[in-house]
């Protein structure tokens, strides 16, 4: 961010002169808190579509025209966190896709397990049946043990005189038991 003024017909927002890696700065009113000069922040340029189908296009706002959008985390899909612009680091290049510098250009499936799915409740199960369907092997996760923490026991004694372990036995009424 280049420059950032006050909004000559509003309290509430800001001017700014934004440096996306074009041949010219691009005019943007902006509305967050944060919003200052020498930012380095991710911009959704006209044309671009954010998460909700929300397009952006040229516009004027009370009267100061607006050739995009700064962006914050929430309006990007990526949290809920609308506090204010994405304020990247210094070092973050200009005009570099913000998907590509954070590391978000990732597919992503949504699904809906039904109960009687039991098999999906996990990972596994949900990785093994995305690979059956996209006809592609299964490349399960590393799964590292961890080991137990805590070095408390407790105790237990049955004091009952008259315990015995459950135990079932074939019935001979059984289809699988009859004798032929």
């Amino acid at each position: 961010m280049v420059e950032c003024a006050q909004h000559p017909n509003a309290d509430k927002l800001r001017v700014t002169k934004v440096n996306v890696g074009g041949d010219r700065l691009l005019d943007i009113v902006c509305g967050a808190p944060n919003c200052r000069q020498g930012l380095r922040v991710a911009v959704a340029t006209i044309g671009a579509v954010l998460p909700g189908d929300f397009k952006i296009k040229a516009a004027k706002l009370r009267g100061e025209p607006s050739e995009g959008m700064l962006c914050s985390f929430s309006e990007l899909g990526i949290s809920d966190d609308h506090n204010g612009i994405i304020e990247l680091p210094a070092d973050a290049p200009i005009g570099t896709d913000i998907r590509e510098y954070l590391k978000l250009d990732d597919n992503t499936i949504e699904i809906s397990v039904t109960p009687n799915r039991a098999d999906c409740l996990g990972i596994i199960g949900v990785a093994r049946d995305v690979a059956v369907l996209n006809q592609l092997p299964l490349v399960e996760p590393e799964i590292v043990p961890v080991g137990a923490t805590i070095d408390d026991t407790l105790p237990i004694a049955v004091e009952a005189q008259m315990v015995r372990p459950h135990g079932c036995l074939p019935a001979l009424s059984w289809p699988c038991c009859k004798r032929h």
